[in-house]
């Protein structure tokens, strides 16, 4: 009897000091959960952002939680303490149903996890106080312990944080990545090839495709056969990253002590992550060091790397920062890495597949304003609205980034990681958002995917509809952007993301018939992204094109093997024929007019040493593996090859 009245009185107790220390102010409204465990077993392992968007609707009032709701009521079987009619038993009266709510609570393992349901609430609080939520959770297990505490997602918002972001934008800025689209128009023109000849492994060739683009672009490295490995334990690198990038997933995280413990006691931290650490060593030493021998040798390509290198003393190592991640923060970057551009690549392909009708509008804009002759390129994006509108429709249907966050949810839960997602905002300070309170320290998401998907933004949200980014009447148009990232923390690659995107979907257009092969799925699965390898069937669309995929891959064939002759030698290319003439041996990069200058890096060539300066054509910089498509039209394109 007595042992009854102390557990009674113990309780009391508890529950006593409990509503004692609740905040004067409330926290948003959200679904009871677990004592202690909180919403832990409540979050669905599929497309958590439907279920965030129907808490939001459910608890969208804002009613009071009851003072023990948390500990009596939660739909999940595992709560023995569940009560059918709790509402009913407390004298609560239940919460209606609502219009969705712009912020919902959930408890995490005692930590404050909040989502932004409305474009409104993103805006207020990512946007206009970005500063109070620019910041990131600590991660001991990924950071430390593995090795990726200098990746650029994972920085407090903090002086390093802002001097990587500025050296990022200054080769990946809107005006920066200018000087590489006419090596994304070649590398896009080799991606369709891929797919004519092999349309059934979509995901592998379109990885491959993305892996060499940003290995060049990073590293100045033209990869070759044998880094296809290399380019594959990038996206391994990537998976291991959002298994572990979220709080919580490990004990290490919340108490970082336990990195302490020695690696032979079981399921320590240390003993996990040795396959993690691995990895983490390869993707940031083995590109690294090749590239760094040629920048010391003279032979690099223009590059990140190259770029940083002569800003390494001022500004790297007097920040301490770790060299070779820096290059390897952009291959895992967030909203333009290997993993998502994979991702948004195969999100257009599936577009192009479901949407038959679409696919039709964009080639008809494409062979009235572009023709047969050649293949398009990014200068004509301003000439064919319906195809920029289609890819802008892609990034909203298909957001990357669902949830405003690369780190996939469900890692928390230890669950598989099909859903691509993002990461979170932490906040650094208490905030007060509609008389709603957001704790230091709570973790923020965006829900991308609801705010795209909101009837108030985009009228019939669920239909794909390209038009309605040339009418330009749906109010939130400019709502786009929310897939690669909110605030401070928005992607700084999502220019180069944005690029490939055009040119791929332009490309397929010109050239491709996409259908669906008889194995692709989730065609009508509104609650998932498109698959990871939608199979395709892909037909070219006429004779003109096989000729124009021909004689580009001929052509290119011809370069190659003429850039390794000894001798220098300087090249007239007409449309089907190659012509030794005196000169140089270079590559250089730049649509000429009828008075060029000719780029060279790091030399110029004056218009005259080339005999038809007056020819319309590419030049093709610093890469024997690029051609671009332009060079097949009707006049004759000057290439100039250095030794």
């Amino acid at each position: 009897m007595i042992s009854i009245l102390l557990s009674l009185l113990a309780v009391a107790l508890a529950a006593l000091l409990w509503r004692r220390d609740r905040p004067a102010i409330p926290y948003p409204p959200g679904p009871p959960g677990i004592w202690i465990l909180g919403n832990f077993f409540d979050i669905p392992s599929t497309a958590p952002w439907i279920q965030f968007a129907k808490w939001g609707k459910e608890y969208g009032t804002g009613f009071p939680q009851p003072f023990f709701e948390p500990l009596l009521i939660s739909p999940h079987p595992l709560n023995s303490l569940y009560v059918k009619h709790a509402h009913s038993f407390l004298l609560v009266p239940p919460r209606p149903a609502s219009t969705i709510g712009p912020v919902t609570h959930l408890n995490l393992l005692g930590r404050s996890f909040v989502v932004l349901n409305s474009a409104k609430a993103a805006i207020d609080l990512l946007e206009k106080r970005g500063g109070k939520y620019a910041d990131r959770p600590k991660l001991a297990m990924v950071g430390e312990i593995v090795g990726y505490k200098d990746m650029l997602i994972l920085s407090p918002y903090n002086q390093v944080f802002r001097e990587q972001r500025k050296l990022i934008s200054g080769t990946f800025g809107k005006d920066k990545v200018r000087r590489f689209r006419h090596f994304l128009e070649t590398k896009t023109v080799g991606l369709a090839h891929g797919l004519l000849v092999d349309s059934q492994n979509v995901s592998q060739i379109i990885k491959e495709n993305i892996g060499t683009i940003l290995v060049e672009m990073i590293y100045g490295l033209e990869a070759e056969a044998e880094d296809i490995h290399h380019i594959m334990s990038a996206f391994e690198c990537s998976r291991d990253f959002i298994n572990l990038a979220f709080p919580g997933r490990f004990l290490v995280d919340s108490m970082p002590f336990l990195r302490h413990v020695p690696p032979w006691v079981p399921f320590s931290s240390q003993r996990l992550a040795h396959k993690w650490r691995k990895n983490a060593a390869k993707l940031r030493n083995l590109p690294y060091d090749r590239a760094k021998q040629q920048v010391l040798d003279g032979k690099a390509k223009e590059s990140f790397l190259g770029r940083i290198l002569v800003q390494r003393e001022k500004v790297i190592d007097k920040l301490e920062l770790d060299f070779p991640m820096m290059a390897a923060n952009l291959l895992l970057d967030p909203g333009a890495g290997v993993d998502t551009i994979d991702i948004l690549i195969q999100s257009a392909i599936f577009s192009l597949m479901k949407f038959q009708d679409a696919q039709q509008k964009g080639q008809t804009e494409i062979d009235q304003i572009v023709g047969s002759g050649r293949l398009p390129t990014l200068e004509d994006r301003d000439n064919l609205p319906y195809v920029a509108a289609f890819c802008q429709e892609v990034l909203r249907y298909y957001p990357p980034a669902p949830l405003g966050m690369r780190a996939a949810l469900m890692a928390f839960r230890v669950m598989d990681l099909m859903n691509n997602q993002g990461f979170i905002h932490a906040a650094s300070s208490d905030d007060v958002y509609e008389g709603q309170r957001i704790p230091a320290g709570a973790m923020v998401m965006c829900n991308t995917w609801e705010i795209l998907h909101d009837p108030q933004n985009f009228r019939d949200p669920w239909r794909f509809h390209p038009e309605r980014f040339i009418n330009k009447t749906d109010p939130g148009i400019d709502l786009v952007d929310l897939g690669f990232g909110s605030g401070r923390r928005q992607c700084p690659g999502k220019f180069l993301a944005v690029d490939l995107l055009f040119i791929t979907v332009a490309t397929f257009l010109a050239v491709f018939d996409v259908r669906p092969s008889q194995t692709t799925e989730a065609f009508n699965n509104q609650s998932s992204i498109c698959p990871e390898a939608p199979s395709c069937d892909v037909t070219l669309r006429n004779p003109d094109a096989a000729a124009l995929m021909d004689s580009f891959f001929s052509a290119l064939s011809r370069l190659v093997s003429a850039a390794k002759m000894s001798a220098p030698k300087q090249m007239i290319l007409e449309t089907h024929r190659i012509t030794n003439v005196p000169g140089r041996l270079s590559l250089s990069m730049r649509y000429t007019t009828k008075a060029p200058d000719f780029y060279l890096s790091p030399k110029v060539v004056n218009e005259n040493e080339i005999d038809s300066a007056d020819t319309l054509g590419p030049i093709l910089m610093n890469c024997t593996a690029m051609l671009i498509p332009r060079a097949y039209d009707s006049v004759p394109a000057t290439i100039l090859l250095e030794n």
